[in-house]
This record gives structure tokens, C-alpha cells and sequence, in this order.
């Protein structure tokens, strides 16, 4: 019979071998700055017109409202052994700038303009933090999956994670279109846009009037 020292060990033993590896630290920095695109007029009809014709550019695209740029970097720590590797330490930066449409010549509204403009803007930039915050997320899911990953080799681990990060920007993307596509059929209820339709220019600025509601909230 083993004495109670060889006892205490063995408990000891399998005590050590049932403690669960570590959980992976996760970290994500988030950064978001403002631009400003300028935009001319002093009526609805008129900013509207000028946010059309000077589109914040866009490779493959034009926007006419504003604009979320995001810049990523993910990286991690591997834990490597004899046998395998698994995900250490995580560490996520999302960078983000929002450009938002800035009226030049805003000290010179009316009173009914400067509110539509003010309303219109803030309108814009709740549309867009909202695409940041379905990228935050997406982060967040990230890591949530990767944390978890253990292949033979770190080689295989960079692959499985680059596989994650696709699939939840994938997933991404699609609440982002399926916000476009809410958004966007709204556009002709905006107050600024209303006002515009019924406003003296709107002989001379109705096509382009109707072509800034076709494109104004395209996907980000």
C-alpha cells in the first residue's frame, strides 16, 4: 500500500495535468479621427447639388454624403512546443477616419437651412458610426475565435486566423450593405432633401437632385 507522502504526490500529479492552459489575452486599440469635405451653397437645393458635383473620392466609386476609412492590423504571440502551437497573446488596432460633409458658407443660412444642414450631418455621422461600430464587432468576434486557436504549426495557425478574420469581415460587410440598403431607401425623407425638392432651384437642379438621392448612401 503506498504510503500517504506517494499518495499526496499522485494528487498532486493529476491535479497539475487537470489545470487548463492559460486563456489567450485580447487586446484591441480603436483610434477615430475627423475630416472635413467641403461643401458650397447656401440652400438645401444648392448643397445639395454642390455635394454631387465635388464627391469625396472614392477608387471604383463616388460618395456623396461622407466617407469611413479604417486601417487594421492584427497580430499575435505565438506559444510553440514540440508538437503544436496555439495563440497567445492578441493584439488588434482599428484605426478609423470619418469624413463628414462641412458647409462653407454655413454663417450664412437661414434659419430653416442651418437646422435641415444641422440635421442632415448628424444624420450622416450616425450612419457612419454605425459602420464602425459593426467593424468594432467584427474585432471583437475576431478575437473571441482566434484566441481559441491550436494547430501542429504556427504556419497552420496563420492560416486558420487569416480564415477567421475573412469570415468576420464577410460578416461584416453584409450588416454594412444591409445598413446602405435601409439607409438609402430613406434618403428622400431627409428633411434637407425634401426641402430641396420644393425649393425655388429645383427647375435647374432637379436631376441632379434625384441622381445625389440614388448614390448618396453607396457602401462603405
Amino acid at each position: 500500500m503506498p504510503n500517504v507522502a506517494t499518495c499526496l504526490m499522485m494528487l498532486a500529479t493529476l491535479a497539475a495535468l487537470c489545470v487548463p492552459l492559460p486563456a489567450a489575452k485580447a487586446e484591441i486599440i480603436s483610434k477615430t479621427s475627423y475630416k472635413r469635405h467641403e461643401v458650397y451653397g447656401t440652400t438645401p437645393a444648392a448643397l445639395i447639388s454642390s455635394m454631387n458635383r465635388r464627391s469625396i473620392p472614392r477608387a471604383g466609386s463616388e460618395v456623396v454624403m461622407g466617407l469611413l476609412e479604417m486601417e487594421q492590423d492584427f497580430s499575435y504571440e505565438p506559444i510553440e512546443t514540440a508538437q503544436s502551437c496555439r495563440v497567445g497573446s492578441l493584439k488588434t488596432r482599428m484605426d478609423f477616419t470619418i469624413i463628414l460633409p462641412h458647409a462653407r458658407s454655413r454663417n450664412r443660412f437661414d434659419h430653416d437651412t442651418r437646422r435641415l444642414w444641422r440635421l442632415f450631418v448628424a444624420k450622416v455621422k450616425h450612419h457612419k458610426l454605425t459602420h464602425r461600430r459593426y467593424f468594432l464587432a467584427y474585432a471583437n468576434r475576431y478575437e473571441a475565435r482566434a484566441k481559441q486557436v491550436s494547430e501542429p504549426t504556427c504556419a497552420k495557425v496563420d492560416t486558420r486566423l487569416a480564415e477567421i478574420a475573412a469570415e468576420e469581415y464577410d460578416r461584416a460587410q453584409h450588416q454594412n450593405e444591409e445598413l446602405d440598403r435601409h439607409d438609402g431607401a430613406r434618403v428622400d425623407d431627409l428633411p434637407l432633401f425634401v426641402a430641396a425638392r420644393h425649393g425655388p432651384e429645383i427647375a435647374e437642379n432637379d436631376d441632379r437632385i434625384a441622381m445625389t438621392r440614388r448614390r448618396c448612401l453607396g457602401a462603405d
